[in-house]
């Protein structure tokens, strides 16, 4: 079994209007363990066993630019 890896990444504009759609974005993804949004620094930290690749296009399918920044 893969082990969880926590991702990290920026988002464009502000993140606290989003904060509820990304966390939907992740719902159905039973790869993803936990999701953390920082408003303060619009990054967000998702835990996975998915690749940083497969994380970022989970979060393109919001509609905002968001960018890999890398994994902790």
């Amino acid at each position: 079994m893969p082990f969880s890896k926590s991702h990290v990444f920026q988002r464009s504009g502000p993140v606290y209007g989003n904060v509820r759609t990304i966390t939907l974005s992740f719902f159905h993804v039973d790869k993803v363990t936990d999701v953390v949004t920082s408003v303060e620094n619009q990054k967000v930290t998702v835990t996975s066993t998915m690749t940083s690749d497969e994380l970022l296009a989970e979060l393109k399918k919001t509609g905002k630019e968001v960018k890999f920044i890398g994994a902790v």
